[in-house]
């Protein structure tokens, strides 16, 4: 299984942190073609700003490199 940590900027604009989280966890499962995506840490920058680290495991070994 090939695991991948991944960095990304949220901007949530007038959304809630929850919904952007939700969405960025789908971008990366299906970017990567991950089996799971789990969330390590929002680090936050302001009420709109953050980054997000995640791991994706069950990377398909194609997917994004």
């Amino acid at each position: 299984m090939i695991e991948r940590q991944v960095y990304l900027e949220l901007n949530i604009g007038d959304d809630h942190l929850a919904n952007g989280l939700s969405k960025a966890v789908q971008e990366i499962r299906d970017s990567y073609q991950a089996e799971s995506v789990v969330v390590q840490q929002v680090i936050p920058h302001d009420e709109k700003h953050y980054t997000v680290i995640v791991m994706a495991y069950g990377v398909k070994e194609q997917a994004r490199e």
